[in-house]
């Protein structure tokens, strides 16, 4: 990730000569805020915790029996578990039953905001008057008049989801109903960063109000097979899957499968929370990186999403300088971070762009090395053409950001241990075939472990 990680200040000195400023650069979430400890184990997940809520509702008193929905229900929990969710399993509900485990899961878990939830319902759904109702275990007949009263409103969720702490929140229905608390969302989904950094209410059911329900696993088999990504369901080829990826999929599939043409999938987001999108990260060695297009065609540096976290900052080892003291907590929130220095390519392409005076390369060939011979105000200027260039904000990292990427999760001396060892770094006698003990250039991007 990062050719050089020497931690303390006092190390400083295995960056090459004459390197006026080290540039890496940052693509800064700027809306995120410091968290606490990350409770989510799904691999490049940026959250404190993602909890699920899956309920299957089948053994009717008064409304047709369905088969599958609590088997659906289970399916899915078992899926989202693979992927680091919390889940919590329910079943037949009644009103007071299913009013009760929504409250406890919006609000009563440990969420902040840098938390995900998620909801599966299978079962009954109605529409009355153009409102939508979940169908209770123990709702009267659908011709009783008292079945508002004995059915959950949809317009619920619109206070349990605007109310609870969490950042992005996806409740998905395998149900039919009709409502007007979601407005329907863009088929263009929103790069990344911003479907991260910023709140986002979402919804997915299987049909629209006036259809009956397919008790026949269709709409959870292939919800599964989104989240399994045994289908083409990633629109925008980022290595990552949106929950408005997942809708335009499904709402694609049902008008092709034989006897599901008479359903009309819905999906959509909560007004006044519809910048984000609910994100599942994908198993994939790209998934870690990603580039900003450009302005002028082609793509920024390539980038790597740093999850929020705390660190110990400061001399951990007790023989550092005075201004390296006392060793305090610093809480750094989500950001991008360039996976490697600048290179004079990429700065290069700046100075063509905007005519601005090229560095000297003393001979090394420029390419792929980290740029060289460039001031505070060159970098300034080259982070700016680039915000201008992608409409995002990109900077130099803080101190504190630095030494939290560069430190990588460790307490050493460096991230690979107390000792420097052999071809780690670029420094004297750190045995690379660059530097000091070699041709005394620095080295091609990427090629030293990260």
């Amino acid at each position: 990730m990062w050719q050089c990680k020497k931690i303390r200040k006092h190390t400083r000195y295995v960056f090459l000569k004459g390197l006026s400023v080290f540039l890496s650069l940052l693509l800064a979430l700027s809306a995120a805020e410091p968290q606490n400890e990350s409770k989510s184990n799904q691999k490049g997940s940026s959250f404190s915790s993602s909890y699920a809520l899956v309920i299957g509702i089948e053994n009717y008193n008064n409304w047709p029996l369905l088969t599958r929905a609590v088997n659906d229900a289970v399916m899915v929990g078992n899926e989202l578990e693979k992927m680091g969710f919390e889940v919590t399993y329910r079943s037949n509900l009644t009103l007071r039953e299913l009013e009760q485990e929504f409250r406890t899961f919006f609000y009563a878990k440990k969420i902040d905001n840098n938390s995900r939830l998620f909801l599966w319902y299978s079962g009954h759904g109605h529409t009355l008057g153009g409102e939508g109702f979940l169908v209770p275990v123990d709702a009267p007949d659908k011709n009783d008049t008292n079945l508002k009263m004995k059915a959950l409103p949809l317009r619920r969720f619109d206070e349990l989801s605007r109310l609870t702490e969490a950042r992005h929140v996806y409740m998905v229905f395998d149900s039919c109903f009709s409502t007007n608390i979601f407005d329907k969302e863009s088929k263009d989904s929103p790069p990344i960063t911003i479907a991260l950094k910023n709140p986002v209410r979402q919804y997915l059911c299987s049909c629209s109000a006036g259809q009956n329900i397919r008790d026949n696993g269709t709409f959870r088999e292939l919800f599964i097979d989104a989240l399994r990504k045994e289908v083409e369901v990633d629109a925008n080829k980022d290595n990552y899957l949106t929950a408005g990826e997942i809708g335009l999929f499904i709402e694609k599939q049902m008008t092709v499968i034989p006897g599901e043409k008479t359903r009309t999938p819905q999906y959509g987001k909560l007004r006044d929370f519809d910048k984000g999108d609910f994100v599942f990260f994908l198993e994939s060695k790209s998934l870690d990186y990603l580039k900003d297009s450009l302005k002028d065609g082609g793509f920024g540096p390539e980038m790597i999403e740093i999850p929020f976290g705390s660190f110990n900052m400061g001399d951990l080892q007790g023989y550092g300088f005075g201004d390296e003291k006392p060793v305090h907590v610093v809480n750094i929130s989500s950001i991008a971070v360039g996976r490697c220095e600048v290179t004079f390519e990429e700065y290069d392409r700046f100075c063509a762009a905007t005519k601005y005076e090229k560095p000297d390369d003393v001979g090394w060939e420029g390419g792929k090395r980290p740029v060289i011979h460039v001031s505070w105000e060159d970098a300034k200027a080259y982070t700016k053409w680039l915000s201008e260039q992608t409409g995002y904000i990109y900077r130099l990292p803080t101190e504190a950001e630095w030494e939290y990427f560069a430190r990588a999760g460790t307490d050493t001396n460096y991230w690979w241990g107390n000792e420097i060892g052999r071809n780690n770094a670029i420094c004297d006698g750190c045995g690379a075939p660059w530097g000091w003990d070699a041709d005394k250039s620095n080295s091609p991007c990427g090629v030293l472990q990260a």
